[in-house]
């Protein structure tokens, strides 16, 4: 039974100036649809430029958009995921330009690195432990030693997924999704550790691991796999604007949708991360209920699958213009 504790409405959103809302995109042809989408939606899509040794600037067209905007304005962002630090840059850089990024830095670390988010996620979520690794070239077994002695003592688990604080390496190393826990686990962390190489992300988690109801899926081009029932949920300053299919299975018609009361609950824990812009994927267990997989930004959280990316842009614009009708009566 899911235990919920009930929090008021409120707003996450900072009762600043800005009261104009843009989307936020990098200048970047894999986003190209996403921002049509953003326009279709009502919002002026702002593209920009930004490799992480030098200050962003927007693209030229987008320059003039904004000269044309009510300075400052807000941006909801969707791009790429960064680490903290280079979101930070961003977001600061952004503001000297007058475009005040609705996510700040606090709030970007806290959906999207995973130690940050379990304290909210934790009542459906695997157990879950992890280590901090300041120098990938230092690190070695010894420094995961003292996380594989709390997993050994975790009651029935007998496997773990070894993931970064934000991701798995599940294309180099698949077979790192579920490692058996014994002696030789401190080892598997140190090469989840190499396995990641420069995409590696702050630390290693090691999560029990949960076996997940797998559904037949039909493929595309003839013959059959079998896939999980996962779902992302998005939220927008502690409203779900949309719950989507996120898997192949998650599409097919016999899918078990997601529960109200799953729903219930992963609200709460958007509203305990408490950022304006966040996501939390969850997935139907093989022996009944659901688990969560992960909290995330909502920014750098890709559409699931066959999402209506329109809708999500009319979603999103219509929850942060409401806040921005409200925003002179909290001033």
């Amino acid at each position: 039974m899911l235990q919920l504790q009930q929090t008021q409405r409120y707003s996450v959103l900072a009762a600043a100036p800005p009261a104009v809302t843009v989307a936020l995109l990098p200048d970047d042809p894999m986003l190209d649809e996403e921002a049509r989408a953003a326009e279709a939606a009502g919002l002026v899509a702002l593209r920009f430029l930004f490799d992480g040794r030098e200050a962003p600037e927007l693209s030229a067209a987008s320059a003039a958009k904004l000269k044309k905007a009510a300075l400052p304005v807000r941006a909801v962002f969707r791009g790429f995921m960064m680490s903290g630090e280079r979101y930070g840059a961003l977001h600061a850089g952004m503001r000297e330009l007058g475009v005040h990024m609705i996510v700040d830095p606090g709030q970007y670390e806290r959906a999207h690195y995973f130690p940050n988010a379990y304290a909210a996620i934790e009542e459906l979520s695997p157990r879950a432990a992890w280590v901090e690794v300041d120098d990938m070239a230092m690190v070695d077994n010894v420094v995961f030693e003292g996380a594989v002695r709390s997993v050994k003592g975790w009651d029935g688990c007998t496997h773990v997924c070894l993931k970064d604080f934000v991701k798995s390496a599940k294309h180099k190393r698949p077979d790192l999704l579920k490692v058996v826990v014994d002696d030789d686990l401190a080892a598997k962390a140190w090469q989840l550790v190499s396995a990641r190489g420069a995409a590696f992300n702050r630390g290693v988690v090691f999560k029990e691991h949960v076996a997940a109801r797998m559904y037949d899926v039909p493929l595309d081009l003839g013959g059959r796999t079998t896939g999980p029932n996962e779902w992302r949920l998005w939220f927008c300053d502690g409203t779900m604007v949309e719950c989507s299919p996120n898997s192949a299975a998650a599409l097919l018609p016999r899918a078990t949708k997601v529960p109200d009361a799953v729903i219930a609950w992963a609200t709460e824990a958007a509203r305990a991360i408490a950022s304006p812009y966040a996501t939390v994927d969850v997935s139907e267990r093989s022996e009944g209920g659901w688990f969560c997989l992960e909290a995330g930004d909502g920014g750098v959280s890709g559409p699931a699958l066959d999402q209506d990316v329109l809708k999500l842009w009319k979603d999103l614009r219509a929850c942060f213009a409401a806040e921005d009708a409200r925003e002179p009566r909290r001033r």
